[in-house]
């Protein structure tokens, strides 16, 4: 596999990427009147963004539920038809299963759904069953079959790898409004997280120490890549030693 994005900002913008997927899986909203659970809605960036921090998810992880999302509009009838909600709770599904792929100790489904919750926004989340609903509805969609070949991963990560658009977006409308993004006066080391709309009155609030954790998770994730590539071509170069040898 290609070598991971190990920067915040490169992650920022595939979380940027991973929202706007979601929410064009179904893009025709039907006129369903939102009850209680739908009246504190927050915009899909904001979810995404709260959902990929406080579950620790890493680059791989977010790079498999993006691809998992593709799959799944691909898959779905033009027809079909969603609602407030929809992109929220197809990312959750999707990024739930990347988890439970790549990592063999994942979380279960309440704690999934304890997750979803965002206190800032009033949003009380997901119940269990909705998330049982969400998983097995999403399986459904892909027939089941989770296998990510790698020819693909590493389509996708040089494609996430080049997105800068809404990078150099980010930096443009800094400079018009300096103070416009997520509390850059309290957390300077935000800015290099960029987001895609101005301030909200809701907006989150990420701790510092979440933020070191995620940015050492990804200096692992590379180290460890870095490791593993080393020992792969000692092996293969023993190898060829040894076949040498024989002849």
């Amino acid at each position: 596999m290609s070598q991971y994005p190990t920067k915040l900002s490169q992650l920022s913008n595939l979380i940027e990427h991973v929202a706007e997927t979601a929410a064009k899986v179904i893009p025709r909203i039907s006129a369903y009147k939102p009850g209680v659970d739908e009246a504190c809605i927050p915009f899909i960036d904001d979810f995404v963004l709260y959902v990929t921090i406080r579950s620790y998810t890493t680059v791989p992880e977010l790079m498999m539920s993006l691809i998992y999302l593709s799959w799944f509009r691909n898959r779905l009838p033009p027809s079909v038809t969603g609602r407030s909600s929809t992109p929220h709770r197809v990312f959750l599904a999707a990024l739930m299963l990347a988890h439970k792929v790549h990592n063999d100790d994942s979380a279960n489904n309440t704690c999934w759904a304890d997750l979803s919750v965002i206190p800032e926004c009033s949003f009380a989340g997901f119940s269990k069953v909705e998330v049982n609903l969400m998983e097995r509805q999403f399986l459904a969609g892909l027939d089941w079959n989770l296998h990510i070949n790698v020819d693909v991963y590493d389509l996708l990560s040089r494609e996430a790898e080049g997105v800068r658009s809404l990078e150099r977006l980010r930096k443009a409308r800094q400079r018009r409004n300096p103070g416009s993004n997520l509390n850059l006066q309290i957390y300077p080391q935000l800015r290099n997280f960029s987001l895609n709309r101005s301030v909200h009155p809701k907006r989150l609030v990420l701790r510092e120490a979440q933020l070191y954790n995620l940015i050492e998770e990804l200096d692992s994730v590379a180290k460890n890549l870095k490791t593993v590539q080393k020992l792969e071509t000692r092996r293969s170069d023993g190898t060829r030693t040894t076949l040498e040898k024989a002849r």
